[in-house]
């Protein structure tokens, strides 16, 4: 009789090794994966970082979204730190959108002034819609409506 409560003792001390090894061989496999996904994420938050700095706020919008989606894609992200990065490029956008009102309203008054030097009015026209494309990411509604515009205005021509 006193054999089985000991045979019972052994099995449980058997099954606690082996949970205890399974845990830490899940730690191993997290470690390898965020060795896997730091390079990457490092690399996304340093391109953000340089473009924002440039004043390329499109690119820098593009990398911090690639950021975001690296860090969804890894899985275990806290939503402090999802909060966080969603209020950077919500900021980041903010900026960029005002900035691109700005540039607006500089073209909008050049462009009243070059009403009678069409061949001016064209290159300024073009300045302002890569300047717009630097600050805005490519599928904004106003720098796509101000291409679109730019284009009817002066359309390709192919010889």
């Amino acid at each position: 009789m006193a054999i089985i409560p000991l045979a019972l003792a052994l099995s449980g001390v058997v099954i606690w090794k082996k949970i205890d090894a399974d845990n830490s061989d899940q730690k191993i496999e997290a470690d390898k994966a965020w060795k896997r996904f730091e390079p990457h994420l490092n690399h996304t938050f340093d391109t953000y970082k340089r473009h924002e700095a440039k004043g390329e706020l499109a690119q820098a919008i593009r990398a911090l979204k690639q950021h975001i989606s690296l860090f969804n894609e890894r899985g275990s992200v806290t939503s402090g730190d999802k909060k966080y990065l969603d209020r950077i490029l919500d900021s980041l956008i903010f900026k960029s959108q005002e900035n691109a009102k700005l540039l607006s309203r500089e073209f909008k008054a050049k462009a009243q002034s070059l009403q009678d030097d069409p061949t001016e009015l064209s290159g300024v026209h073009y300045e302002y819609i890569q300047k717009l494309k630097i600050l805005l990411p490519g599928d904004d509604a106003f720098l796509l409506k101000e291409v679109k515009n730019y284009d009817q205005l002066y359309p390709r021509i192919s010889l």
